[in-house]
């Protein structure tokens, strides 16, 4: 063009690509590489003079990789081949995108923007702090509440277990406990409605209390737990007749 007395020039840039549509953009990569001419015209100025769009019009949709599929090295051909691998990688491009744009460039322009986008167009420092440090609070206390809630409690004892069935057996023939009672007002509570059981629910409760508030030894409080399991079990009780 220039030997004919036209102004012209190469331009150089990138065409095609690859739609990523997890993300909503193209992938242009260095392979889409592109130069083209463009001459000057006294009407029009500097147009683009590029074979490419006639020769091979699907490459301004596509990227060189689609066209020219024995380029790649066969572990891309194989990836490409794949659609979930493909959906994979453009699912993780996209979340690297995302970190590029969301918190790598997180700069204090784009927080401004954030602000603005909340209706906070003039904010102040000192009650964005604070409003920062409330929201933490929060957040910790919800934490915390959450875990609380979903942390299993402790394993009730041995003992706890055998005082716990012996509350049900005597529930079950109409000798519940009531929340306030401990085991000797309920041994006194079982004696007064039911004198038959007094003495052997009474024995049992006063036990539990010995072996649960005493200060009896570890190795004979082992034996007597056991002996109150084993009482409990085969405590046999019924409804008054």
């Amino acid at each position: 063009m220039r030997a004919g007395g036209v102004p012209a020039r190469v331009v150089t840039g990138y065409l095609g690509g690859e739609w990523n549509p997890i993300g909503g953009y193209f992938v242009v990569r260095q392979s889409d590489a592109h130069a083209w001419a463009e001459v000057w015209l006294q009407d029009r100025g500097w147009t683009r003079v590029d074979p490419t769009g006639v020769v091979e019009p699907e490459r301004l949709q596509r990227g060189i990789l689609d066209l020219l599929p024995e380029a790649l090295s066969a572990p891309m051909r194989l990836v490409r081949s794949s659609a979930w691998l493909t959906d994979w990688l453009q699912r993780w491009d996209a979340l690297n995108a995302w970190w590029n744009d969301q918190v790598v460039k997180f700069d204090y322009q784009t927080q401004l923007d954030l602000l603005a986008s909340l209706g906070i167009n003039t904010p102040d420092l000192r009650h964005l702090g604070w409003a920062f440090v409330l929201a933490l609070l929060g957040w910790l206390g919800w934490i915390a509440w959450h875990v609380g809630r979903s942390a299993p409690g402790p394993r009730p004892d041995r003992l706890a277990r055998a005082y716990t069935r012996l509350g049900r057996k005597l529930a079950r023939i109409g000798l519940p406990r009531a929340a306030h009672q401990g085991p000797l007002a309920y041994a006194d509570a079982v004696a007064e409605r039911r004198p038959d059981l007094g003495q052997t629910v009474g024995s049992l409760l006063r036990q539990y209390a010995e072996l649960r508030y005493g200060l009896t030894a570890s190795e004979l409080q082992a034996a007597q737990v056991g002996g109150f399991e084993r009482a409990v079990a085969h405590m046999s009780v019924s409804r008054a007749p």
